[in-house]
């Protein structure tokens, strides 16, 4: 492949959508720290009260851009706010807005999704396939346009034990989806979801599918690829181990453990997790965007990355190395010590989960307000069990991957970009990952110091004792 990654980059405009989320503010974040683009343009919605600075300013206040920030403080001047909604015709773009685009964009990069997996259907399609829609005529209209990445996910597929790196066509044609949201009302929909998206088990992993074939089906002579990432979890090595800035699902279920919350979640120890870093997938991310420019694919590529057969993680070790940090080093707010994470049995899960820690979590914030303080366990457990129930379908089934495009990519990059834009999931030491994404989940997610910890661990004795 000619060029360099950076090289590639260097002086282009590249448009996110996304970046506000917890993988596109590490795509942003990499794009301004390693490869010396003209400018991001950054899709936003508008917001009354707040200006386009104002809102960049509070984009930017993540912990994530502190080490770029070092090296140029001026690094946010790369970044310019496009306001606009996805789901709206034209992205609700101003004419200005759209040429400034038309004259600057060579990449495009969609990340932006809904990734609640009990969105109503209205909400899943509009935002994962209206919007992705709307993108593909816009970006169409990019005269320098080289390469297209959409992020969709591994699981598009999930209701087959094997998933190949291709896209399948869905049962229902997507425009048709498509017109029966924009049409019918919310109660008709929601009493022709479970029909129309058998067998996915979640409108969102239903709505993604959907999206594939939509931009299979719109990818005539258009530069694309398609990005599947397993369960996104903390960074792994950069911009700072074990970055994680929100409880969605893995990271979600892994707060409520590590406070005592949760005990057990139901599933099976001996599943493969599937947990791939973030700081890969972004890596991965821009590469894709270099190579399909590049290498201008006859067909839309797709590449399954996970960490399945190339570097597998249970559960079950996924448990262990919760447990052992949690109880070494506890939350300020826990109601106890960190125990048995999946269990089998689901009476237990219930039992324990929906009757006893909810009574405890219930004391504990009567506790807290008696002695002045603000009361936040129960919301904490309720997050908790979302993270777990989302999770609870891919903690039960396993899949087989198809990883060779993934792999067959790595193996073509030359030795500097590996090692600048590394995704060499068989290069992650899953011990040194699993202590850094607890720590994480304590220092960035929960932002919590780690001040007296040996007082903490006393009090979690203490809390276990009482319940």
């Amino acid at each position: 492949m000619s060029a360099s990654i950076p090289e590639f980059y260097r002086d282009r405009s590249v448009f996110l959508t996304g970046a506000s989320g917890f993988l596109g503010k590490q795509i942003l974040e990499k794009l301004l720290r390693s490869c010396n683009v003209r400018c991001v343009y950054v899709l936003v919605r508008q917001k009354r009260g707040k200006t386009s600075e104002e809102r960049k300013e509070l984009l930017l206040k993540s912990e994530i851009f502190a080490d770029v920030k070092m090296v140029n403080p001026n690094f946010g001047s790369k970044i310019k706010l496009i306001s606009g909604e996805m789901t709206s015709p034209e992205m609700g773009l101003t004419e200005e807005d759209k040429e400034q685009l038309r004259k600057e964009v060579s990449v495009v990069i969609h990340s932006a999704a809904s990734v609640n997996f009990t969105e109503k259907l209205k909400d899943a399609v509009s935002i994962n396939v209206i919007a992705l829609q709307h993108m593909i005529r816009l970006s169409k209209s990019f005269p320098k346009l080289e390469s297209f990445v959409h992020i969709s996910t591994a699981y598009v597929h999930c209701y087959k034990d094997y998933i190949p790196e291709a896209i399948v066509k869905p049962n229902h044609d997507p425009n048709t989806i498509i017109d029966l949201v924009l049409k019918e009302s919310e109660q008709r929909l929601e009493e022709l979801t479970p029909k129309l998206m058998h067998p996915w088990p979640n409108t969102y992993t239903f709505s993604k599918c959907l999206a594939e074939w939509l931009l299979h089906e719109e990818a005539d002579d258009f530069p694309c690829c398609i990005m599947r990432p397993a369960v996104i979890g903390a960074a792994a090595e950069e911009p700072r181990r074990g970055w994680v800035d929100n409880f969605n699902a893995a990271s979600g279920m892994m707060a409520g453990v590590a406070g005592g919350l949760l005990n057990p979640v139901y599933g099976d120890p001996d599943i493969v997790a599937d947990v791939v870093p973030v700081d890969l997938c972004a890596n991965i991310t821009i590469a894709l965007g270099w190579s399909t420019a590049v290498t201008k694919p006859a067909t839309v590529p797709v590449y399954n990355f996970t960490s399945n057969k190339l570097n597998p993680l249970t559960w079950g070790e996924f448990e262990y190395w919760l447990i052992a940090y949690f109880n070494r080093c506890p939350l300020n707010a826990n109601t106890g010590m960190t125990k048995i994470v999946v269990a089998k049995n689901r009476f237990r899960q219930v039992l324990l989960d929906y009757g006893v820690n909810r009574v405890k979590v219930i004391i504990f914030d009567l506790m807290l307000r008696m002695s002045g303080k603000k009361p936040r366990l129960l919301q904490l457990h309720k997050k908790a069990m979302k993270g777990a129930n989302v999770l609870e379908y891919f903690i039960t089934h396993q899949w087989s991957f198809e990883t060779e495009n993934v792999t067959s990519f790595y193996e073509k990059l030359n030795a500097e970009d590996r090692k600048n834009f590394n995704f060499d999931i068989k290069q992650v030491n899953w011990e040194e990952y699993m202590v850094h994404y607890c720590k994480g989940i304590k220092q960035y997610a929960m932002k919590e110091d780690f001040k007296n910890i040996s007082q903490k661990r006393k009090l979690q004795r203490r809390y276990s004792y009482l319940c």
